[in-house]
């Protein structure tokens, strides 16, 4: 899944680029007239400048740790930061219990209470 995910973010970023490069095209066009050498020159370069951004994104997007994870959308500190939310998680549950543990003694209490006040 995450794989996917990659490669859908380096395709969307490859059709920033190539939508880029025609904006670029059509600029030079109205500029050059109906064409030339020129812009024809051109455009082959920009069209190799995006192809080697694109293997370059590609390549930096599809890096990953020694764990098989992508090293760009992970931070490094993740592993600490999930280590440090279980702690807490499990700080919340004891208190919870205790909690818990505290009501039913004091509704024991009050019952005993009643019970006396009763007889």
């Amino acid at each position: 899944m995450d794989n996917v995910m990659i490669q859908l973010g380096v395709g969307g970023i490859f059709a920033v680029l190539v939508i880029r490069s025609f904006v670029e095209f059509v600029k030079a066009m109205k500029k050059n007239g109906n064409g030339s050498s020129e812009t024809e020159r051109d455009i082959k370069a920009i069209v190799i400048d995006t192809n080697d951004k694109a293997k370059a994104l590609h390549s930096m997007c599809s890096r990953t740790d020694g764990d098989g994870i992508p090293m760009v959308y992970t931070p490094r500190s993740i592993v600490e930061c999930q280590k440090e939310v279980v702690k807490t998680q499990e700080r919340i549950a004891l208190s919870q219990e205790r909690m818990a543990e505290t009501q039913k003694q004091m509704a024991e209490t009050i019952k005993s209470i009643k019970d006396k006040v009763r007889s």
